[in-house]
């Protein structure tokens, strides 16, 4: 089992060959030191050290053999060191000062609890003097933002080419929505209430962005927990509630009684009532259809039982069952922030999720906050904080992408990928003679990226990823060929197309994510943008009929009955 306990446990060790000069754990070979690890004595501080009073309980606490014993994120850690001092300065978690080189001679690391700067909070939903806090908790700042700037290094000049595939779109501005996010969660935190908060606008503008940006700073502080699922336009197994919970709490991959087994070792869940303890092992297990609206609200009260749980759901238009849910879920006697996104558009073809969103938008505790377009000055340090562009290819980046990150990041990766950007006296510029076309919006930026990849292979490549599509998000090899051969593309055992040599082509463009029995689309949108091709191709009934062959009839895990029976929707033969 990992998590943030994993790390904390090495922090422990470090701490004790700071404080002693000695390693925390010392054997004569590897067998005997993984022996002391899991098995041995705890390593105890010798008296005499110009140490705080009970430092070595914080040590001892770090490196408890049981996980659960542990802290439970890195926030708390911090804290706990921070009291042993017995500061009672400002609001907030401490900080752990940079290290001048010469200082390594030393044992001493000095934390501290900043004071907070408030300056920037524009908005606020509620004032409320914060609830009280458990001992062991770090109490919530009254912003997200961190007393002194970040250090910024200074930028290094043409580097960062090889690693811009591996970055997340920088979250830049937006000071306003995180201040509304941050006193949603500080209102959720002191009334021990739910509330909703939907964040909406146009597809790319960094809705998501915000809403993970908010799950994670809450974990950075100790503030909040967090619960997240996702939506694609057809559902699958790794969309919605069930999986989401199946990630928190590592279920994946099990079945019957290995669900159970897991579920059992989990301490957050020690006080679930039994009925809900069988009905979330029935859930994650998926052998069998249920209403999740009960299950999933309980356990959330129960993940919001000593700090507030933030609850992500990513494209919520798409996701009928999560909406469903919701109405439970805010009923609870919990601290719970849901904020869930949806993209305007899709809501303008979506009835019966845009009317189940109004009425969930009439409750006392909902609001909406609309995403716009990054304003042009942020549009600019946006595409400065991608890479280090000469000012004016970067000026003209953010003019054609009009305020949308998604699509700067996409254009960016384009040029990057064909080897179009070379170091310049400013930054990255263009190669001289390149000659370089910005797509019209960012559908249309996926659909040229795989164009321009698979220019000069087979038909068959591109048309066996629109099969992939209708598959799912996350693509078995093996159902896939068989999904392939059923719709006539390769027929020869696909003599025509190499279908690893096709996943191979995208996991090399970082286009999709290996996992153990195949690949995983790294983006939704990118398999949306496949979905609209096959669609306009008139091939996607056909591509779904093939995949509910491949599954075939005798089915008997609910699962699989639900694919069978969304491939039939989509194919029209839903009736068959």
């Amino acid at each position: 089992d990992y998590g943030p306990w994993t790390d904390l446990y090495a922090v422990g060790c470090i701490a004790h060959q700071l404080a002693t000069g000695r390693l925390a754990f010392q054997a004569d070979s590897v067998f005997a030191l993984a022996w002391a690890h899991t098995l041995g004595p705890r390593p105890t501080l010798p008296p005499g050290l110009p140490l705080p009073e009970g430092f070595d309980r914080w040590v001892a606490r770090l490196v408890a053999v049981d996980p659960a014993e542990r802290f439970p994120l890195a926030a708390d850690a911090a804290w706990a060191l921070a009291e042993l001092a017995g500061d009672e300065g400002n609001e907030g978690p401490p900080t752990l000062h940079a290290l001048d080189p010469a200082g390594f001679q030393s044992t001493t690391v000095r934390f501290d609890r900043p004071s907070v700067d408030q300056s920037g909070a524009t908005a606020r939903i509620e004032t409320l003097d914060q609830g009280p806090d458990d001992a062991d908790l770090p109490p919530m700042p009254p912003t997200w933002q961190r007393a002194r700037p970040t250090a910024n290094p200074r930028r290094l000049r043409g580097v960062g080419l090889g690693l811009f595939g591996l970055r997340a779109i920088p979250l830049v501005g937006r000071r306003q929505a995180r201040e509304l996010l941050w006193q949603a969660l500080r209102d959720v935190r002191a009334t021990r209430r739910p509330r909703l908060l939907v964040l909406h606008g146009p597809a790319g503008t960094g809705k998501s962005t915000l809403s993970r940006w908010l799950a994670e700073r809450g974990s950075e502080l100790g503030s909040s927990t967090s619960l997240r699922a996702e939506h694609g336009p057809v559902p699958q197994g790794s969309d919605g509630l069930e999986a989401g919970l199946a990630r928190r709490f590592r279920t994946a991959g099990l079945k019957g009684e290995e669900v159970g087994q897991r579920l059992a070792t989990l301490r957050e869940l020690e006080a679930l009532p039994p009925w809900a303890s069988q009905g979330l092992a029935r859930l994650l297990d998926g052998a069998e259809s249920m209403d999740a609206g009960p299950v999933t609200a309980r356990v959330a009260a129960e993940l919001a039982a000593d700090r507030p749980l933030v609850v992500v759901l990513e494209d919520l238009h798409w996701g009928p069952g999560a909406l469903d849910a919701l109405p439970r879920l805010l009923e609870q006697d919990a601290p719970i922030l849901v904020v869930a996104t949806v993209r305007d558009d899709q809501l303008a073809t979506h009835p019966h999720a845009a009317a189940a969103l109004d009425a969930l938008l009439r409750r006392d505790r909902a609001s909406r906050l609309e995403v716009h377009a990054l304003p042009p000055a942020e549009q600019l340090e946006l595409v400065r904080e991608l890479l280090g562009f000469d000012t004016g290819l970067a000026a003209r980046l953010a003019e054609r992408t009009q305020g949308n990150p998604l699509f700067a990041r996409q254009v960016v990766d384009g040029w990057v990928r064909r080897g179009l950007l070379v170091v310049g006296d400013e930054g990255f510029q263009v190669t001289p003679g390149a000659r370089i076309e910005l797509p019209p919006d960012f559908q249309q930026a996926w659909e040229a990226r795989l164009d321009e990849r698979f220019a000069g292979e087979p038909p068959e490549a591109l048309t066996s990823l629109e099969v992939a599509a209708a598959l799912g998000t996350d693509i078995d090899l093996g159902e896939w060929a068989q999904a392939c051969l059923e719709a006539g593309v390769g027929a020869d055992a696909l003599g025509a197309v190499a279908l690893g040599a096709v996943a191979e082509a995208l996991l090399a463009e970082r286009l999709a994510l290996p996992t153990e029995r195949g690949w995983a689309f790294a983006h939704g949108m990118l398999r949306e943008a496949l979905v609209l091709r096959s669609r306009r191709r008139g091939t996607w009934a056909a591509w779904n009929r093939a995949a509910a062959t491949m599954l075939g009839d005798d089915i008997a895990d609910a699962e699989g009955l639900e694919r069978l029976g969304r491939y039939r929707v989509e194919s029209g033969d839903a009736e068959g």
